[in-house]
């Protein structure tokens, strides 16, 4: 199986935060197969994904709409709902509306996230929406290099978002 890269095309003005915890301070995210993690702002015009990825995608919305592909077919996902991808196909987001902002999460094809494989690409709605897109900003902002005791709070907020992934994917997981 070939994997593609992810190709992101945008127009200006896009926000975008995110951390590879590939680093010494992500080794617990690393360990638990997130491969990055990182919240959009997006606004206009906005697509990205890959024809066959070889990371799981996780894309939580928090606000605003996006399209998300499903084989040949394109679906909307709204506020308070997640796009599951799993790897070994494809995936892809587009901007549908003026602004969305959502929490996305690529994770290894790892054995523990092995399941995200029989569950196909759906779109299924978050438990806690808020909490997702909290935990997330928390531990970005955490992995600034200018952030005082970093290090220190990413490995209290890294098992927190651990959590939060696990509430919201429990029910794949049997």
């Amino acid at each position: 199986m070939k994997y593609e890269p992810i190709i992101i095309e945008h127009d200006d003005g896009q926000e975008a935060d995110a951390f590879q915890p590939q680093s010494d301070c992500g080794a617990a995210l690393f360990r638990a197969g997130v491969c990055s993690l990182g919240v959009n702002r997006l606004k206009d015009r906005f697509r990205g994904g890959s024809s066959c990825s070889n990371t799981h995608l996780l894309y939580a919305v928090i606000d605003g709409a996006v399209e998300c592909l499903f084989g040949t077919e394109t679906r909307k996902v709204e506020a308070g709902n997640m796009y599951i991808a799993p790897a070994r196909g494809p995936h892809r987001v587009e901007l549908t509306s003026s602004h969305c902002t959502a929490v996305w999460v690529h994770l290894y094809q790892q054995p523990q996230w092995g399941f995200l494989f029989e569950s196909g690409a759906h779109i299924r709605p978050l438990l806690v929406p808020d909490e997702l897109g909290m935990v997330t900003e928390l531990l970005l902002r955490a992995a600034r290099p200018e952030t005082p005791a970093g290090p220190q709070l990413l490995e209290l907020y890294a098992p927190i978002l651990l959590a939060c992934l696990r509430r919201e994917l429990q029910d794949l997981h049997r």
